[in-house]
């Protein structure tokens, strides 16, 4: 069955850049029937598999998945599915998951006067296809080692690699102005895609904006201006799979991908976090407690006021530098739209006033998602009418994040921005709305 005719959301939403537990810093409960689980819970039509030049990680996915004959892409096995959908919601039980392999891979490598830290995300059409990938890339470095594998090899170099393993893979900059690992980096990234990619910046289609930008800044760049953006979680657990993603017409076929991904056809916009939320949109010296916006930075000469190092320059500073552009392309902005939208357990936690991740929280998670839909439709497709019909309150604070109606302290140096949605001023849930699952 193809996505857009089984899927009965109203959209298909894509998140191609994830992790399993074979890469460093991420959940042990990653695992392939999971991904399905939380897919299905989350929204998700098309899950990029992450990882996938780890053996391990391709084996399980071997195991428990088969091709499928219409998309070309991966489904669970029947027998498996049966065994996970006993434990969802009812609301998700009949959509329908399907998975393509991609990898995020780290170069580290030096040029001009710079060592450079740049993360690609690579999208393959096969198993097959990536598996052989892995045979070339493990003749640089140990692709067993890690689930993002780190290479030294330049990133131009390794896009001529993969299209000449197959010119169905897709490469595009992973989360391209974090500070640290990224080709706009403030740490070691370059100015230009044609200054890191050389003459294989032409294959460059697509770019991943990353948590803490979104496309209204990235349209600040006219260079910019070819490329497809796109969105993806980068999650490292679970709960986190879908806190940013595309949002598709059409996607029924690894064809329908690479179009979105190469022009923009099928590719409706994109789910993205409040950009202030990201671990790195301010400038500031977590050590220090010291958070700036960019203009202020540059009147101290980007030093910390407090111990006299450096601050971490965050994305908002870096696209400043290479803007050209007061005012974003409007154009672009109209023809692929984004969505900025806050993760369902951080709107519970601000109308339940609770701790994240307390059983409280999560019990209610279920029981909306039980009762109304996958989270990317409560969030994003679900009339606010319905929604304050089952809890007066959590509708009342969807209504207020989607018209933008909320307050954010900006992330900085690694620390996530926190969000506040004033919901004072809603109407207190009763205590049928504060029920429990049975």
């Amino acid at each position: 069955m193809c996505l857009s005719k089984g899927a009965k959301m109203k959209y298909l939403y894509s998140d191609l850049h994830i992790h399993s537990r074979y890469a460093r810093a991420t959940s042990k409960h990653l695992n392939v029937l999971n991904l399905y689980k939380w897919a299905k819970i989350k929204g998700i039509s098309l899950l990029g598999t992450g990882d996938i030049l780890h053996p391990k990680w391709r084996d399980e996915f071997k195991k428990y998945t088969i091709e499928d004959d219409n998309s070309g892409f991966y489904k669970v096995r029947p027998e498996y599915q049966k065994e996970v959908d006993l434990q969802l919601p009812r609301s998700v039980v009949d959509s329908h998951v399907y998975f393509v392999p991609t990898v995020e891979t780290s170069h580290i490598y030096k040029q001009g006067d710079k060592v450079r830290r740049v993360h690609l995300v690579s999208v393959f059409p096969t198993f097959d296809t990536a598996a052989k990938a892995a045979v070339v890339l493990g003749r640089y470095s140990r692709v067993d080692a890690d689930g993002r594998p780190i290479f030294g090899i330049h990133i131009d170099e390794f896009v001529k690699m993969m299209l000449e393993i197959s010119e169905r893979i897709v490469v595009f900059p992973a989360h391209a102005w974090t500070p640290h690992f990224a080709v706009f980096g403030s740490k070691s990234g370059f100015d230009s895609l044609s200054e890191a990619f050389g003459d294989m910046a032409r294959y460059i289609t697509a770019l991943e904006t990353g948590l803490s930008s979104d496309p209204e800044m990235n349209r600040l760049v006219s260079a910019l201006d070819s490329l497809i953006l796109v969105s993806n979680s980068d999650a490292h657990s679970l709960m986190r799979i879908g806190r940013e993603a595309n949002i598709h017409s059409r996607l029924d076929t690894y064809d329908d991908l690479l179009e979105a991904l190469r022009t923009g056809d099928g590719l409706i916009g994109t789910i993205e976090y409040f950009p202030e939320e990201g671990r790195y949109h301010y400038d500031g010296h977590r050590a220090c407690g010291v958070v700036l916006h960019p203009k202020e930075s540059v009147k101290i000469q980007d030093i910390c006021p407090k111990c006299g190092k450096k601050l971490t320059l965050g994305v908002l500073h870096r696209v400043y530098d290479l803007a050209d552009r007061s005012d974003p392309n409007r154009g672009l902005l109209e023809r692929f739209k984004s969505v900025h939208l806050v993760p369902l357990d951080d709107v519970l936690q601000n109308v339940l006033n609770v701790g994240k991740g307390s059983k409280k929280l999560m019990n209610r998670y279920f029981e909306v998602i039980d009762a109304l839909g996958s989270e990317l439709a409560v969030l994003n497709e679900v009339d606010i009418s319905k929604i304050k019909e089952f809890d007066a309150k959590l509708g009342c604070a969807i209504e207020k994040m989607r018209r933008g109606d909320l307050k954010i302290s900006p992330g900085y140096d690694g620390l996530y921005g926190v969000v506040k949605i004033p919901v004072d001023d809603c109407t207190q849930l009763s205590e049928q709305n504060l029920r429990l699952p049975l």
